[in-house]
């Protein structure tokens, strides 16, 4: 392989920190001026990634022309002198000749049977809420999730959809509640500030029984605190943000392929529960661009709503039923009125403050949890399956954790990894199963609390080690592989 680095960064950094002290004799390293070319060539360090393309483009042997033509593409609408700089930067990449190089020989790769097609998580996520039947979008801009927004405005119209910006996040959840009350499937996407004050219309989703899906996607710290980077931090928040008992579903996606079917299934869930639903995605995986099967990215749903069949007299809005689902009619549909609060209420949606009313209404709240599991997104399982060592993950972390496992083994370690997309309520039974047979449980994720560790923990009552990777950039495979080691038995 080859590594290029910035061999004049602006900063002083000892020779023990450089790239090639750690490359190892398999790589190639090339040290090349990026930043001070880029200063150089346009006063600013803004650029030096040109640099970089134009010096890969002569390893590789590749017609500059074609490079030239992408730039002016990209950069003619911001003028003469803009477009002029980066094709500089380029070429100063392409001719650098102060180092040897080796023209660099790729492998041609194998013919794949299938399409595939090359998306962003956040891309997968918009297609798949069309695909999945999503009428209206409400939101509000912030970094990560903007980018679904801007999707969807671009593309939800063309099916007849409406895109909607709120002037705040409580506005956007409550017209997606609103959406959702006259019959349209309906979203929102945020990130860690916005789900802070979604919070009070969760509860009203949760009451009401209106659903309310929102995609949160997380980035890092506290208050506004890193909003390009990314951390695993918003767990609590979306399982637990909320005055009284309310009971919401929480799911997970761990690549770009379930960034599409999750949040059809967010869809679906919502529909035929009707609960709000929180999909937890992350900067690093709504940003990150994969080739995906174009099968991971088909497929379409229709409505999961139970219809009521009886007559107008007798329609109660919140009827008792065994399942905690109560049938739903749209306002206008049929001439059955009925009243929706945030209050507590009896079966017809009349507000009843009664103590035992209470209980009824709360129970049947609860009943729904224990009724959908069947159709929330199961646990996947790598590995041997009588393995001591378990290894339990959830969301973009799942990768390099399944990258790290797969090395570990290679060491003589016998590990099973699973992964969990449903975070809240949990498939019980199947994961007592494997808890029960390891000898050693851990849970690596990318936050400081261990929260979803400490969750699992009160929820199955077993002792296991928390390992909480370093928020902020992406985790490595090497670097969970070294936290792992230690901790793992033979």
């Amino acid at each position: 392989g080859v590594i290029i680095y910035d061999s004049m960064p602006g900063i002083t950094v000892k020779d023990s920190e450089y790239v090639p002290h750690h490359a190892g004799s398999q790589r190639k390293c090339y040290g090349i001026p990026l930043e001070n070319a880029a200063q150089m060539i346009t006063g600013m360090k803004l650029g030096k990634n040109v640099v970089a393309v134009g010096f890969v483009a002569k390893l590789l042997e590749l017609n500059p022309d074609f490079f030239i033509e992408v730039l002016k593409e990209l950069f003619t609408r911001k003028g003469e002198k803009v477009l002029k700089h980066n094709i500089e930067l380029f070429m100063y990449g392409y001719n650098f000749e102060e180092i040897e190089y080796e023209k660099l020989e790729l492998e041609k790769p194998e013919e794949r049977s299938k399409k595939f097609i090359v998306v962003s998580g956040n891309d997968a996520m918009s297609q798949g809420a069309i695909n999945g039947g999503l009428a209206f979008f409400a939101g509000y801009p912030i970094t990560p999730a903007s980018k679904l927004m801007e999707d969807l405005a671009r593309d939800l119209p063309k099916y007849g959809g409406i895109v909607l910006q709120t002037e705040d996040e409580i506005a956007a959840a409550g017209a997606v509640v609103g959406a959702w009350f006259a019959g349209k499937r309906a979203m929102t996407a945020t990130s860690g500030p916005g789900l802070s004050l979604m919070s009070e219309i969760i509860n009203l989703g949760v009451m009401s029984e209106t659903p309310l899906v929102i995609v949160n996607v997380m980035r890092g710290g506290p208050s506004t605190g890193l909003p390009t980077k990314v951390e695993q931090a918003d767990l609590n928040l979306a399982v637990y943000g909320g005055h009284g008992d309310s009971p919401r579903v929480v799911l997970a996606p761990a690549t770009i392929g379930e960034c599409y079917s999750i949040v059809q299934d967010a869809l679906d869930i919502a529909e035929k529960y009707q609960t709000p639903v929180i999909v937890l995605s992350d900067k690093f995986l709504a940003m990150s661009y994969m080739d995906v099967p174009e099968e991971c990215l088909q497929g379409t749903r229709v409505s999961t709503r139970e219809k009521y069949e009886g007559s107008s007299e007798e329609y109660k809005r919140y009827q008792l039923t065994p399942t905690g689902v109560s049938p739903w009619v749209f306002p206008g549909e049929r001439e059955c009125p009925y009243m929706i609060t945030g209050l507590e209420h009896n079966e017809r949606g009349s507000p009843d403050y009664g103590i035992d009313m209470h209980h009824i209404m709360t129970e049947k709240r609860f009943k729904k949890f224990e009724t959908m599991v069947a159709d929330l997104p199961k646990p996947e399982f790598f590995g041997e399956e009588d393995a001591p060592n378990l290894i339990i993950t959830w969301g973009s972390t799942f990768g390099v954790v399944l990258e790290a496992a797969k090395r570990l083994r290679s060491e003589g370690y016998s590990i099973q990894v699973v992964k969990v997309k449903t975070i809240f309520p949990q498939h019980e039974e199947v994961i007592k199963k494997v808890l029960d047979r390891a000898k050693k449980i851990i849970i690596p994720e990318q936050n400081k609390f261990a929260q979803f560790g400490r969750m699992m923990k009160g929820y199955y009552g077993f002792t296991a080690e928390e390992v909480q990777l370093p928020g902020g950039a992406p985790v490595s495979p090497g670097q969970v592989e070294k936290l792992l080691k230690g901790r793992l038995v033979i």
